[in-house]
C-alpha cells in the first residue's frame, strides 16, 4: 500500500487501492469488511441507521482490561482512520463505557481533522453539548452542525474533547491503555496511531504540531459514522 502525499495539505491515499463495500477499514481491516458485510446485510434486510463507515483498529482487540479509558480533562484526542472519498461522514460514533457525572465548562464536542505533516485542520464539528460524555453504557453518535463528505479517499481523524469544572465520576469510553498501547508512534512520529493535545477548551479550527503530547497516551477508539 502506497502513500502519497498530494499538493493540497491533505494526506490521501490512491483511489483503488484501500476500501471495501462502500467504507474503509483502518488497522483491523479484515474486520472492518466483514463490518461492512453485516451492515449491508442489516441494511438491505430491515433497513438503515446511523452505522460505522470507519474505524481506527478492529474494536475485537479489546478485552475487559484495556477496553474502558478515562477521558482527560481539556485534552483533544486525535484519532487517525482510512475514509472513503464521496461518502458523506455525519459524525463520530464511540462505545460510552461509564457515564460522565461532572459539571460542564468551556466546550464538549467531536470533530473532524485533516494533517498535513504540521498542521491538523479541522472540517467539521458538532455545537458545544455539556452532556456529551454522560451518557448511558452505549454505543454513541454525535452528529456534525455540518456533515462532511471527503473528495477522495484520505486519511482523516476523528476527535473529541471534554471539559469540566467539577468532577464527580470520570467519564470512560473503549480505547486502549497506554501501558497496553504500547509506543504510540512506532516509527511515524506525529502521524502516529493516536495523538493528543492537552490543555485546549475547544477543538481549535488548527492545532499545531507543537501543541502535541508527544508522551506516550491512551489510544481512545473513535469512528466515522454515516445515517443510513
Amino acid at each position: 500500500m502506497s502513500i502519497r502525499i498530494p499538493e493540497s495539505p491533505i494526506v490521501v491515499y490512491p483511489p483503488g487501492s484501500i476500501g471495501n463495500s462502500d467504507g474503509i477499514g483502518g488497522v483491523g481491516a479484515d474486520g472492518f469488511s466483514l463490518y461492512t458485510a453485516l451492515r449491508d446485510a442489516k441494511r438491505a434486510l430491515v433497513g438503515g441507521g446511523n452505522m460505522l463507515v470507519s474505524w481506527p483498529w478492529d474494536v475485537r482487540l479489546e478485552t475487559n482490561t484495556t477496553g474502558t479509558i478515562l477521558l482527560s480533562n481539556q485534552r483533544v484526542m486525535l484519532v487517525p482512520q482510512l475514509v472513503k472519498g464521496g461518502l458523506q461522514i455525519d459524525g463520530v460514533a464511540w462505545v460510552q463505557t461509564t457515564p460522565g457525572v461532572y459539571t460542564a465548562n468551556n466546550n464538549n464536542k467531536i470533530g473532524a481533522y485533516t494533517y498535513d505533516g504540521t498542521t491538523f485542520t479541522r472540517v467539521a464539528q458538532c455545537a458545544n453539548d455539556g452532556t456529551l460524555w454522560k451518557g448511558a453504557a452505549a454505543y454513541t453518535v454525535k452528529a456534525f452542525t455540518t456533515p462532511y463528505t471527503p473528495s477522495q479517499d484520505m486519511l482523516l481523524w476523528a476527535a473529541g474533547i471534554w471539559n469540566q469544572s467539577a468532577l464527580v465520576t470520570n467519564p470512560q469510553i473503549g480505547g486502549h491503555g497506554a501501558t497496553d498501547a504500547g509506543a504510540k508512534n512506532l516509527g511515524l512520529g506525529n502521524f502516529a496511531l493516536h495523538n493528543a493535545a492537552p490543555g485546549l477548551t475547544d477543538l481549535s479550527a488548527t492545532i499545531a504540531n507543537a501543541a502535541l503530547d508527544t508522551s506516550t497516551v491512551n489510544a481512545y477508539w473513535l469512528a466515522f459514522y454515516h445515517a443510513y
